[in-house]
């Protein structure tokens, strides 16, 4: 649930600064999931997906390279500049430089609208609406977001707890996953432009670093936000913590997908 007296706009556009980290450090998403998005909704290559929030592209790449166009909605100009120079030599991907609220849309153009760890950043319900009338008749919305997971390892407890301690890696029990899915399941419907949506669940993990970690945290908003004096210290931390762990660390999510049909008009 959002805090009213957070400037929204001002922190989605945080990430921008981080362009050089984010899609070396960003994980990626399980192909499993991307496979079920695109059989669930009848998806072909010659269809059309528009993507909001795109970033530098990290889910971009996914169906770019399972043969897909994309109109891709992303605010950060560094970003755009990135996910340009990425997917260039491919002529299957345009980027419009625009927060997706402000954004002119294309009504009934697009096939799939999907969000990758973005969709939270977007106005409700402006964001559901404007999507549906992007999508043609009986288009889908796919969003889908990697939550980070905090399985109750005794092992990796420290590092969970030094995370939160600075508030930069939003850790979720199942808990407070379960209840998440409620609040997102609960928008979706009453945006009343989407019938009530199917919800996935793809747990997966990676290996990773210190320097990996490091890379990532650099992305979040939570670490952007920290004094230059305070981030050393929480460096230092988890490099004394990532010592103890054998020098790595099983990076654990539940990457949660959220698929909603247009209504058909009455």
């Amino acid at each position: 649930m959002k805090n009213n007296n957070i400037n929204w706009q001002k922190e989605s556009t945080r990430f921008d600064v981080a362009s050089d980290y984010y899609d070396k450090y960003r994980p990626s998403y399980p192909s499993q999931m991307i496979e079920h998005l695109l059989k669930y909704t009848n998806m072909v290559p010659t269809k059309q997906i528009l993507e909001i929030g795109s970033g530098s592209g990290k889910a971009t790449e996914l169906f770019v390279n399972r043969g897909y166009n994309l109109t891709c909605i992303e605010q950060g100009v560094n970003l755009v500049s990135k996910g340009n120079e990425k997917f260039a030599h491919t002529n299957q991907v345009s980027f419009i430089n625009t927060r997706f609220e402000d954004w002119h849309v294309s009504k009934n153009t697009y096939d799939l609208v999907i969000s990758a760890q973005a969709f939270h950043w977007v106005e409700k319900p402006l964001g559901f609406i404007k999507s549906a009338k992007a999508l043609k008749p009986n288009g889908h919305v796919g969003l889908f977001w990697n939550m980070y997971y905090d399985d109750e390892d005794i092992s990796t407890k420290p590092l969970i707890d030094i995370c939160k301690k600075y508030g930069v890696v939003p850790f979720s029990t199942r808990s407070n996953l379960q209840k998440l899915q409620l609040i997102n399941i609960k928008e979706i419907n009453e945006s009343n432009v989407f019938n009530k949506p199917d919800v996935f669940v793809y747990p997966w993990s990676i290996i990773t670093d210190w320097q990996a970690f490091v890379g990532f945290l650099k992305t979040g908003n939570g670490y952007i936000a920290l004094k230059p004096s305070v981030k050393t210290q929480l460096e230092n931390e988890l490099l004394s913590i990532f010592k103890a762990l054998g020098g790595s660390f099983e990076f654990k999510f539940k990457c949660t997908l959220y698929i909603a049909q247009k209504k058909i008009a009455s």
